[in-house]
């Protein structure tokens, strides 16, 4: 299986080989990635670029939240650069 795909059971495979990690996500989740991927990769062909891996969307996704000045994430609201606010 290749780096960053979608098994149709509801997991990602984050991993390639024996060290591959494997996340349980909604059928939700899945097709908003699926979605995204589609959209980026039409772009990145419009462009000359290689597509991207769902894992490296993934990637994406949380450098982006990682660089947001505040988020919302499992029920609380979190100041970046804070661990107990």
């Amino acid at each position: 299986m290749r780096q960053g795909r979608t098994r149709s059971n509801g997991r990602c495979v984050t991993g390639a080989g024996r060290g591959a990690h494997v996340m349980n996500i909604s059928t939700e989740t899945r097709e908003i990635l699926r979605n995204y991927k589609a959209v980026i990769n039409a772009r990145r062909r419009e462009m000359g670029q290689k597509p991207l891996t769902t894992a490296q969307i993934v990637d994406e996704i949380c450098d982006f939240v990682a660089n947001q000045q505040a988020v919302f994430l499992g029920g609380h609201y979190i100041l970046q650069g804070s661990i107990n606010r």
